[in-house]
């Protein structure tokens, strides 16, 4: 992963916090008398669900692509320990 594409996921990450915090913000203000529908509040309770899931794709998605990069970059180094000094392992 570039630092590029790290940015690009955290930034990503982040937006969808500040939208999460917002969607929690109209549901916590919700009138508890359950007589009232309350669309907005709802919807947004049913939002913050919805930008729950994404957050926890992209942080599988960042997760994924860090151990590949981090397995890559160990056996990188092996490589060239085993290289420098014969086998290790």
């Amino acid at each position: 992963m570039s630092a590029r594409t790290q940015q690009i996921d955290l930034s990503a990450l982040r937006e969808l916090v500040e939208d999460l915090g917002i969607q929690v913000a109209t549901w916590s203000r919700r009138d508890d008398d359950p007589t009232k529908g309350q669309p907005l509040e709802r919807a947004a309770a049913g939002d913050a669900v919805g930008t729950i899931d994404a957050m926890l794709a992209k942080l599988h998605r960042l997760r994924s692509q860090l151990v590949t990069e981090i397995r890559r970059r160990d056996d990188a180094f092996m490589a060239a320990l085993d290289e420098k000094y014969g086998p290790v392992r």
